[in-house]
């Protein structure tokens, strides 16, 4: 299946391919996928980081790749971030409103 998928595309493209899917998932919300092709991308990685020799021509570019690999990863992890933080923000306005509820509700009986 690796083999697979490398061999369709040129080595580090199935990766990026992969990261820009995780992406997508994060920004409609499914984490779930999210998690699903961080697996895929964690088996992907590490047959292309065993067979690096094949899909690299230097060491300058596998590493050019893997920090690529990060920035991307670093876009994807602020994603998540900002949408963790509106959650939370929200959940705080929604139980705000409950104590204001429950407050007059004191008041009233």
């Amino acid at each position: 299946m690796i083999e697979n998928s490398m061999s369709e595309l040129s080595g580090g493209e199935a990766v990026l391919q992969v990261n820009a899917l995780m992406l997508q998932a994060a920004e409609s919300g499914n984490y779930d996928e999210v998690v699903n092709l961080e697996k895929r991308r964690r088996k992907l990685l590490a047959y292309l980081c065993s067979n690096r020799r094949i899909f690299f021509r230097s060491e300058e570019e596998f590493k050019a790749f893997i920090e690529r690999v990060l920035v991307e990863d670093a876009a994807l992890t602020e994603n998540i971030e900002r949408k963790k933080n509106e959650v939370a923000s929200r959940l705080q306005q929604l139980r705000g409103g409950k104590k204001a509820v429950a407050a007059y509700r004191a008041g009233v009986g």
